[in-house]
């Protein structure tokens, strides 16, 4: 049972790894969105690094708190 659960954290380290690098390439690559950047990701890291380090969030908690964010902030 454990592998499982392995492998699926390994899925979301991996998908969270493309979506960070997407940003980056859309950043400083992309000469059409060097236009509009979207640098909400970069800062959300950045509270998720202090969230989670100096105020020892709970990571699945912090991972709801990421969702409903991204759904308020991405999807309405």
């Amino acid at each position: 049972m454990l592998g499982f659960v392995t492998a699926a954290v390994v899925g979301v380290i991996a998908n969270l790894l493309l979506f960070m690098l997407k940003t980056i390439y859309d950043v400083f690559c992309n000469r059409e969105a060097a236009d509009n950047p979207d640098y909400l990701p970069f800062i959300w890291i950045l509270i998720s690094v202090i969230a989670m380090k100096k105020f020892n969030v709970n990571m699945i908690l912090w991972i709801l708190i990421s969702a409903v964010f991204g759904f308020l902030f991405y999807g309405l």
